[in-house]
């Protein structure tokens, strides 16, 4: 019986080897999929610039009395 959406390959013998599941007709798969470690996400690609961002500090130590002169 064939599934739309899910293609199995087998070897020569007949075991199968792999699965491919299109995601979009399967939804239900994705909670296995990151219950088991896999990112599903696209990754943040970070620039230089948002590293050096990162960095600096954002806010300055100020004094709490004087929190309306800043």
């Amino acid at each position: 019986m064939a599934v739309a959406g899910i293609v199995v390959d087998r070897e020569r013998d007949g075991f199968p080897t792999f699965a491919h599941i299109d995601l979009r007709k399967h939804l239900e798969f994705i909670p296995l999929l990151k219950s088991h470690g896999v990112e599903i996400d696209a990754p943040i690609k970070w620039t230089e610039k948002m590293k050096r961002a990162l960095e600096e500090p954002e806010f300055k130590k100020g004094d709490i009395n004087n929190f309306w002169d800043e």
